[in-house]
């Protein structure tokens, strides 16, 4: 099953910002992302479960400081 991601605009601007600032960002990003629709819960990744107000959901790696968030 192929799984799609969908970007919410805050997040679109927030990544353009990012990438801006560290172009040396964006291979990793998109490797983490073809990554993350592959198998989610590839060990590259550090697929972990959050808790408090974000449990059930889950977050990934991209570098040790950015993670990606899973809203549903």
């Amino acid at each position: 099953m192929k799984r799609t991601i969908e970007y919410a605009p805050a997040y679109l601007k927030k990544a353009k910002k990012i990438a801006s600032k560290n172009p040396l960002l964006r291979k990793p990003y998109a490797e983490t992302l073809n990554r993350l629709i592959d198998d989610p819960f590839d060990t590259i990744l550090h697929t972990h479960p959050l808790v408090g107000n974000l449990k059930g959901r889950y977050a990934y790696s991209l570098t040790y400081e950015l993670r990606i968030v899973q809203v549903t």
